[in-house]
C-alpha cells in the first residue's frame, strides 16, 4: 500500500538496510499475520529460523538477519547460503502449490534456544562485555558462533516439517 493508500501487486519487495544492524526493522512497514507489525513482533528482540525466517511472517525472508554477522569470515559465504535457502523455500511452494510458508514457533525457539547455548559463553557475551553485539536487552543478535561450513550445511536443504505450508 502506498501513502496514498492504493494497494499495488508485487511479486517482491527488498529492503535494503544498508549497515544498520541491530536496528535494521525499526523503520520498515511489515506487517505479518494477524496485522501484527514486525516491531511489536521483535519488541523482546528479534528472532528467527537460521537467520532467514521468523515465525509470524508467512513469505518473508531475511538476507544477513539476525545472528548470521560474522568476524572470521567473509559475509557473501553467508548471503550465497541464504540465497540458495531461500530458492529451496520457493521451490517447495511451487512444489506443493502452496501460497506461503511461515516457520512454526516451535522450530524457530528451537533454532534460537541453540544457537544461544553457544553463543552465551562466548566472550561477547559474557563477563559483562557491551558491544554493539548485543540488542537494548543484552542478548547478541548480531554474529554467530561455529564454523560457516557449519552455516552452510545447515542451510543446503529446507526441512518442510519447520514449516507451516499455507494454500
Amino acid at each position: 500500500m502506498d501513502a496514498s493508500g492504493t494497494e499495488h501487486e508485487t511479486d517482491a519487495i527488498v529492503y535494503g538496510t544498508g549497515f544498520k544492524v541491530r536496528d535494521a526493522l525499526t523503520e520498515q512497514r511489515i506487517t505479518g499475520r494477524d496485522g501484527v507489525s514486525i516491531q511489536e513482533a521483535r519488541k523482546d528482540g528479534v528472532q528467527t529460523h537460521l537467520g532467514i525466517v521468523t515465525a509470524g511472517f508467512p513469505n518473508l525472508f531475511f538476507l544477513l538477519g539476525p545472528n548470521t554477522g560474522l568476524g572470521h569470515h567473509s559475509v557473501v559465504f553467508m548471503i550465497e547460503s541464504q540465497v540458495r535457502y531461500v530458492m529451496e523455500c520457493l521451490r517447495l511452494l511451487s512444489r506443493t502449490g502452496a501460497q506461503a510458508m511461515e516457520v512454526r514457533p516451535e522450530a524457530r525457539r528451537a533454532f534460537d534456544a541453540r544457537l544461544h547455548r553457544r553463543l552465551d559463553p562466548l566472550v561477547r557475551n559474557a563477563g559483562g562485555c557491551r558491544s554493539w553485539y548485543l540488542d537494548e536487552h543484552g542478548v547478541n543478535r548480531t554474529v554467530r558462533p561455529g564454523f560457516t561450513f557449519e552455516y552452510w550445511a545447515r542451510t543446503r536443504r529446507v526441512k518442510p516439517g519447520a514449516f507451516r505450508l499455507i494454500r
